[in-house]
């Protein structure tokens, strides 16, 4: 018979549990906000086919590439003015299977040689306020449910955070400890900043089936409360390859949805490089709306984008733009 333990505390969570990109686990993290904005959640937008023009194609291209939509941390990509891991900053609690130090931190012993399961319940207070409550149960595999729920979380960057996260850890390799499969449902989880108040709600469905590898299935939907922009994703794989040496590079392919304009196909012809948070290379990645109308987004290894637009469905990019990823956010 299995045992549970119950552990409480309120100490900060020890930088070894504070990730932001990692091979150890997959590389995810999150943010919420408790921000008292009306509305809500859902997806607003429309739901028929995008038209595709001059003037949406950078807009379309933000949600087709997930730039500005709150989903970088999801997939493993550096978040623009987060703290690093050695600040001591927590971002967010990932699912972890704790290691000595942080076992004695906790008070936690897995004692696997008896099939004991671990239920965490603990407080970490965020460094500018606020705190996120760990919650759930770890089987001695390292598999099980872990969920956070912040609470006016505010990160120190001028962000706050807040909502709730739940990981359903599905596997883990028996050897390194590395998750290969897990689903993460997003419940109101906010991150409100000066300029943004983003909301997502939904699943994403991570699995690493080697190292360096994580296949995101998305069906996501979110919305902007300062901007009113909306966006969904629906059966949207978002392929992230970090390699040991080189530069990590992304497949991309699925329905997006973008409020103003509506449902978009995305494919992507080759990976599309990043260099930190921005797209440096690879691609194009292809936007296939209403009427064959249809957009070629370009990473140019200046950290600009080539954005060429067939806005009549004649099968001819008619104008073509370069501009910043600032302005295609």
């Amino acid at each position: 018979m299995h045992r549970t333990r119950r552990v409480r505390g309120s100490s900060p969570i020890p930088a070894t549990c504070v990730l932001l990109v990692g091979l150890a686990a997959l590389p995810l993290g999150g943010c919420g906000s408790s921000s008292g904005a009306p509305g809500g959640g859902g997806y607003h937008g429309l739901t028929t086919d995008a038209r595709i023009t001059e003037d949406n194609a950078a807009p379309l291209a933000a949600v087709a590439l997930g730039l500005g939509t709150g989903l970088d941390a999801f997939v493993g990509r550096p978040l623009v003015g987060t703290a690093k891991p050695a600040d001591g900053v927590a971002v967010l609690p990932l699912p972890f299977t704790p290691d000595a130090v942080l076992r004695k931190d906790l008070r936690v012993a897995l004692a696997e040689e008896n099939g004991d399961v671990v239920a965490f319940d603990y407080l970490v207070p965020g460094p500018a306020g606020g705190q996120v409550r760990v919650y759930g149960n770890l089987w001695p595999d390292g598999t099980g449910v872990l969920a956070t729920t912040f609470t006016d979380y505010g990160r120190g960057d001028g962000s706050e955070l807040g909502g709730t996260v739940t990981y359903l850890i599905v596997a883990r390799d028996a050897d390194t400890g590395r998750i290969t499969d897990m689903d993460i449902r997003l419940a109101g989880f906010v991150l409100a900043e000066a300029a943004s108040d983003l909301r997502l709600d939904g699943e994403i469905a991570a699995t690493s089936p080697v190292p360096g590898r994580v296949e995101n299935r998305l069906d996501v939907e979110g919305r902007d409360r300062v901007t009113g922009k909306a966006f969904r994703y629906r059966d949207f794989l978002l392929v992230r390859a970090t390699p040991a040496v080189g530069t990590p590079a992304e497949d991309l392919e699925g329905e997006a949805f973008e409020g103003a304009a509506g449902r978009l196909t995305v494919t992507t012809d080759a990976p599309v490089a990043w260099v930190g948070a921005s797209p440096v290379g690879g691609g194009p990645v292809r936007l296939a709306g209403a009427e064959a109308t249809a957009a070629r987004v370009t990473p140019l290894s200046d950290g600009t984008a080539e954005i060429a637009v067939d806005a009549d469905g004649d099968g001819t990019f008619e104008t073509v733009h370069v501009v910043g990823w600032d302005a295609v956010k």
